[in-house]
């Protein structure tokens, strides 16, 4: 296995997970850029965490940068399919694509194609359209892909941690004060 010093990580979706994820990926001298839905003109060149942030028109440009891409989309009909086809072919072809948002956001079929074809070097997978995935679904035939049952952040203290952050959300509420774990745009169905 490789270095991540000096590697470019993208994120597509650029939230809460995300932009804690961008922080221990910058403490392993990791160059960060970020994809956001809406990003003012200034913003794409500055930004506390990420080296560079691109709207979703500019994906391409950033994915043709990634040695890996980290998507960490919601659910929503905007972002239904938002990986596929042509964003796998803008990666590098040693880039690894890593999918812990929403299934739904990764066309299975576009990703199923660049794993065959050798597009991209190989991916990890956390969640997926139909979970469980399938046992029909081609995706299991790969061995440049990592998968897990939804339960990548099952570590030994995950429901201690959980239990406090809803602690800290239900006293916050009590206080009216901002919750610990922002609901970033309800209407936008996140």
């Amino acid at each position: 296995m490789g270095h991540l010093y000096g590697k470019t990580i993208g994120f597509v979706g650029f939230g809460h997970i995300a932009t804690t994820t961008a922080t221990l990926a910058r403490a392993f001298g990791m160059k960060i850029l970020a994809l956001k839905r809406n990003v003012p003109k200034q913003q794409q060149q500055q930004h506390q965490i990420a080296d560079a942030i691109y709207s979703s028109e500019s994906a391409c440009e950033m994915l043709r940068e990634c040695d890996f891409v980290v998507c960490s989309l919601p659910g929503t009909p905007k972002t239904d399919g938002f990986m596929s086809s042509k964003e796998f072919e803008a990666m590098p072809s040693h880039s690894v694509f890593i999918s812990i948002g929403r299934g739904s956001a990764v066309d299975e079929e576009a990703l199923d194609h660049a794993l065959r074809s050798g597009s991209i070097a190989g991916a990890a997978l956390d969640v997926f359209r139909t979970e469980p995935l399938p046992r029909s679904n081609p995706l299991w035939e790969h061995e440049n892909l990592l998968l897990t049952a939804h339960n990548a952040d099952f570590t030994g203290d995950n429901v201690e941690r959980g239990w406090n952050v809803w602690l800290e959300n239900y006293s916050a509420f009590m206080n009216n004060r901002p919750f610990a774990t922002l609901i970033a745009n309800p209407s936008a169905g996140y």
